[in-house]
């Protein structure tokens, strides 16, 4: 079930459907028709493939993949600043406010972008039942 989903579904017979509540199964599949809303059953073996795109799972990566380089290019940046024990706090706190700058860029492409997932359904049913 993926239900709080947008997804497209898209027909061997090259027909897609931007749709919601999908529910799946080995002979049928369920879901709503967003453009109007209408009810749709049709056979999973009629499925070319579902496309979904999850936006938190995108703020997810982004933000640690922003962070990680913004964190990274504040340490290299300061690296430069003496050996005391002052210019070792400097930094951090570079490290730290280049990880903070770095996560809320990452985070809002990731909204932006989602991540991305493309299930291909397989078009011998009988593997299903083997």
């Amino acid at each position: 079930k993926l239900q709080n989903q947008s997804a497209v579904v898209s027909l061997n017979s090259g027909q897609t459907y931007n749709s919601e509540q999908i529910q799946l199964s080995d002979t049928s599949t369920m879901f709503i028709n967003q453009m109007n809303d209408s009810l749709f059953v049709i056979r999973t073996s009629d499925i070319n493939s579902i496309y979904l795109k999850h936006r938190t799972g995108g703020a997810l990566e982004g933000f640690l993949i922003g962070a990680s380089i913004g964190a990274a290019g504040g340490l290299i940046g300061s690296m430069n600043r003496g050996s005391g024990a002052e210019a070792k706090n400097g930094q951090l706190l570079s490290g730290i406010l280049g990880g903070m700058v770095g996560g809320v860029a990452g985070l809002a492409i990731g909204i932006f972008k989602g991540h991305e997932y493309i299930f291909k359904m397989p078009q011998d049913s009988t593997l299903l039942h083997k």
